[in-house]
Formats: structure tokens, C-alpha cells, sequence
């Protein structure tokens, strides 16, 4: 479904413009990754029109025109399959599919590890180019490190030991460009900055906004939505690839077209978008931007990012559990990138590996700890795979289930709810030492981020019962949103319900 924002600057209304996700599904290969885009349009008395305002379905069933170009197909190339107008109604024709690489014919990326964001890179173009920040991943393997490579667009030879003294041996090819379908991740609007009228009302004209969204070749993506200054709509800004995911997928960066043994998911979960603004009379300015989210059926893990500096993302969290690659038997919990091993499971990590596939959309909350306010998520405990069998039953007694590994269960993975810090509250108040200071609040996400507040199960999984709360009839996977009240409007989350 499309995606129309409501205005963060002015939450009283929505954007004039929809954001259309595409999915080129090949349903006789269901384990292939599905190719897609993301599209924009405006809206017109209710409508999905283009830029020259054409409708972009011909009727209800949601045929597109052959004669229309999306927002964001803004480059004409007539030797490009994908930089076309009209688009003709194919999936990867205009979109920020068309974008990718049109930043000096580069990707900025990001990867994770020990609980940050690692910035990954080329020096060069050309054959003799050298990966740049690669020697840092110590935890990638020598394969993992060439899908990444792939990914940036280097097909570099399955035996190079990437390091970045040593030249990739291959030029950058523009063809290695890869955009999965965007599903199940609806595009959130990131608003940055605007300038306001005489009047204080926006000035949409000069505004800038970002987009985030999730794609199933395994990246969330950032992209630049306006025209303002020096940015180009439609262009990527970065793109960050769950350690994760390349667990699962990363042959799909050296070879989409490949038959996977495992329907390929990638970041497919929803996300949300949390935004603090300062106002003067003269513009609105984005003080904190923080985006959290899953990836769905593309795993069992949820992240938290602050988005302040567009050009410097940090990593506030990850917590889950390694069930999308080792099952329920085995699943150990993470926190922080940290895996739970033989001589180091703690008990934030033995209730994290509870958690399911991260289906559902975090929340954000407010609670009070050793006397201050601080910023929380509710996450939802996850999808179990076994109910992907529609008879699927728990019971230890059971033996009719059809799924590997389903038999016997007395309780599914995901049968939970936790507590997770995002930061404390910080105000920048005005003293006599500091009379500039704005008198806003932000959260410090780099204390306590990550930490298990509260949770809640059937049972505690060894992890003790100190921040526990014991539901025993708690059985079943958490798959939807956890619905936060504020019931008397001090600022504080009273109630949940899911």
C-alpha cells in the first residue's frame, strides 16, 4: 500500500504527495529476490497524478498508465533502460532506483559492528581502486566482505582478500545497481529543516525532507526527498546493511538473479520516525532525528538509529536474537551486536533470545529511571516461522505439525513484550554561564541504549526476575504493535496494549 505522510511540522495536515512502493513479483520464483522501486506522485482531489498531471492508474484495479513519470524520474538518458519518460509502467524505470550510484557513481554505506555504525567505501573507480574502512571489520568474513563489495558495485573475484591495501583487481560497474521490492517497510518522512513565511506558516518550497524505507535486497535506505540547496530528490543519502542480513542473503549481492534456498526477506519490517523540533520566527530546524525497526521475515533482530547528522548515523541499538539463522532449539540473544556465547549469556541476552522475527512497528515511551525521564521502545516479541503451517497447534504432546522443528512446543518464539532504553533526557536550559541555550529537551542515546528495562513472557528463560514479569498464559508469538497511553498527560507511558 502507499504511503501518504502526514507533515511533522504540521501535523494537522498531510503531504500533497503519496509514496508508491513497487514490487515486480516472479511468482515462479518464489525464492529469487523479487526486483522493485520507490516511487512518488502528487495527489489531486484525491487521485495519484504525475508530474504533468496524469492519473497514474488507468482504473480501480490499479493498472498503470503507460504514459506517466514519477517525481522523482528526473534524469533523461535515452541510452539508460531505467531514465525514461515515460516510465510505461515499468518497475524499475524512474524512482530512487534511477538515483542509485548518481552520487559520484558511489554508494555511501554502513554496516554494523560491536555496536556501531562502520562506514565502508572505494577509493577509486578503476581497477586499481582500494576498499576503504574494510580492515575494520573484524568480525566480516573474507566472503562477506566481497558481497559487500558487490554491493558498492565492484564484482570482484570470490578469491580477493579484501583489505585496504589491496586493489579490488576490478573497475566499478554501474550495472551492479540492485534495488529490492519494497513490501511490507512503508516509506517514513525525515523532515529536517524548513523555512517559514511572514505569516510563521511553512514554506514548502524550502523545505528538507529525507526518506527512509527498507527494500528486500536487505538494505534501509535514506534518500533525499526535496530539492533543496545542493540535494537532488530521488538521490541517495546512505544505505545501511544489517550484519545480519548478510548472514542469510549476501550471495543475492553478488548475484540477485540466483535461486536461493530461502525466500530472500531483506529489511522488510516496518519503521518509525521519532523528531524533535526548534522553532524561531523565521525557520523550523530539526534538533534530533530517530528512526527504530525490524526487518520482518528477513530476521529476528530490531535497531535503533540516530539520524541527527545525516552524514555521521550512529547506532543506538541492537537487540534480538539469532532465530532467523539457528531456529528455536539454539537461538541465543544479542544485544548491541554482541552474541551470546558459552562464557558470556547474560540475562538481557537470555531474555532477548526469546524474540521472534521482528514483525512489528516499535513504539516509542517514557518512564522514569534513578530520577530522570528517559526515552523507551516496546518491542514485540516476534513471528514464530512455524505458523507459516495454518494448523500449526503448541503442545508438547503434538506430532501432527507439518513445519521442521515445530513438534513439541510448549510456547512459541516471540511470546513476549520488552522494555528497551533508547536515552535519557538531556534539556539544554538557560543558565548564567549559557544564556544562548535553546531550552529544548533531547535523549543521550550513547548511556544505557540498548538496556532491558521490563519484560514480559510465560517464563524467564534463566534470566531471573529482577526486571521480569511473569505471564504465564503468554504462550503465543507478539506479532502486532504495542499500543503506549499516556492516561493523565504527565509525559509518562501508564498503560500498553497489544
Amino acid at each position: 500500500s502507499m504511503a501518504v505522510p502526514l507533515d511533522d511540522l504540521n501535523v494537522s495536515t498531510s503531504r500533497k504527495f503519496a509514496y508508491l512502493p513497487i514490487l515486480d513479483p516472479d511468482p515462479l520464483s518464489p525464492k529469487k529476490l523479487w526486483k522493485g522501486n520507490l516511487k512518488k506522485y502528487n495527489i489531486k482531489n484525491g487521485t495519484l497524478v504525475d508530474k504533468d498531471n496524469k492519473v497514474v492508474f488507468t482504473d480501480k484495479d490499479g493498472v498503470f498508465a503507460l504514459n506517466t513519470s514519477d517525481l522523482y524520474n528526473t534524469i533523461i538518458n535515452t541510452s539508460r533502460a531505467d531514465a525514461r519518460r515515460p516510465d510505461q509502467g515499468k518497475p524499475q524505470v524512474g524512482g530512487t532506483y534511477q538515483h542509485i550510484f548518481e552520487n559520484n557513481n558511489s554508494r555511501k554505506l554502513f554496516v554494523n559492528q560491536g555496536g556501531s555504525l562502520k562506514s565502508i567505501g572505494t577509493s577509486a573507480l578503476t581497477a586499481s581502486a582500494k576498499p576503504v574502512g574494510f580492515n575494520a571489520l573484524t568480525t566480516y568474513t573474507p566472503t562477506q566482505k566481497q558481497q559487500l563489495l558487490n554491493f558498492l558495485g565492484f564484482p570482484v573475484a570470490n578469491t580477493l582478500d579484501v583489505n585496504d591495501t589491496k586493489a579490488t583487481g576490478v573497475a566499478f560497474n554501474i550495472n551492479k545497481k540492485q534495488l529490492g521490492g519494497v513490501l511490507h517497510s512503508l516509506p517514513q518522512l525525515i523532515s529536517k529543516k524548513a523555512e517559514l513565511k511572514t505569516d510563521g506558516s511553512i514554506d514548502n518550497t524550502k523545505r528538507e525532507d529525507y526518506v527512509l524505507y527498507g527494500s528486500l535486497d536487505g538494505a534501509l535506505h535514506v534518500i533525499k526527498d526535496t530539492d533543496y540547496g545542493t540535494n537532488k530528490a530521488g538521490e541517495e543519502v546512505f544505505t545501511f546493511i544489517p550484519k545480519h542480513i548478510l548472514e542469510q542473503q549476501g550471495a543475492s549481492f553478488v548475484d540477485p538473479d540466483r535461486v536461493a534456498s530461502e525466500s530472500i526477506f531483506g529489511v522488510d519490517g516496518p519503521w518509525t520516525v521519532f523528531t524533535n523540533y526548534k522553532y524561531t520566527s523565521t525557520k523550523v530546524e530539526a534538533l534530533q532525528s530517530l528512526a527504530f525497526g525490524g526487518l520482518r521475515m528477513g530476521g529476528s533482530m530490531y535497531y535503533g538509529l540516530n539520524l541527527s547528522d545525516l552524514t555521521d548515523p550512529k547506532m543506538i541499538y541492537s537487540v534480538g536474537s539469532t532465530y532467523a539463522i539457528d531456529g528455536s532449539a539454539t537461538a541465543k540473544g544479542i544485544k548491541n551486536d554482541i552474541v551470546a556465547n558459552a562464557t558470556t549469556n547474560s540475562n538481557e541476552q537470555k531474555a532477548y533470545a526469546k524474540m521472534g522475527l521482528s514483525f512489528a512497528e516499535p513504539s516509542v515511551g517514557y518512564v522514569m529511571k534513578d530520577g530522570k525521564r528517559v526515552m523507551v521502545n516496546f518491542l514485540a516479541g516476534g513471528y514464530d516461522r512455524c505458523y507459516e503451517d495454518t494448523k500449526f497447534k503448541l503442545g508438547t504432546a503434538v506430532t501432527t505439525n507439518t513445519l521442521a522443528n515445530c513438534n513439541g512446543k510448549a510456547t512459541a518464539q516471540g511470546n513476549g513484550i520488552y522494555m528497551v532504553q533508547v536515552g535519557q533526557e538531556e534539556v539544554d536550559k538557560t543558565t548564567s554561564t549559557a544564556p544562548n541555550a535553546t531550552n529544548e529537551n533531547s535523549f543521550n542515546t550513547t548511556s544505557g541504549n540498548g538496556d532491558l528495562l521490563w519484560w514480559t513472557s510465560s517464563d524467564n528463560n534463566g534470566a531471573g526476575n529482577s526486571k521480569f514479569t511473569q505471564a504465564s498464559d503468554m504462550k503465543h508469538s507478539v506479532v502486532t504493535e504495542v499500543r503506549v497511553l499516556d492516561r493523565n498527560y504527565d509525559g509518562l507511558t501508564d498503560q500498553i496494549v497489544f
